[in-house]
């Protein structure tokens, strides 16, 4: 599988959960003109994505599978290296 079909596999399996499954935030407050949603200790400030000059919440979701690739990527160099260290110490 390449990079763009698992963005467009990621952005569906998102895409279909329930709202009622999803995470309730923490909290919800404003501060300084800005609202901003809690989940545990990160806030995410509602109504700031944009692409250029058009607000667009997909923005949202396409940091996330982006960030969901890059974290695998970092889980597999990181079990190459552990499984590298094991076999340094046989």
């Amino acid at each position: 599988m390449n990079i763009r079909e698992a963005e467009a596999g990621i952005r569906a399996i998102l895409a279909a959960i329930d709202d009622e499954a999803l995470p309730e935030p923490d909290k919800i407050e404003e501060h300084r003109g800005a609202t901003i949603a809690w989940f545990g200790g990160t806030g995410h400030h509602l109504d700031t994505a944009r692409r250029g000059d058009t607000l667009d919440p997909d923005v949202h979701r396409a940091r996330g599978i982006w960030q969901a690739i890059e974290r695998e990527a970092v889980y597999r160099l990181d079990t190459q290296r552990a499984a590298a260290r094991a076999e340094g110490d046989r």
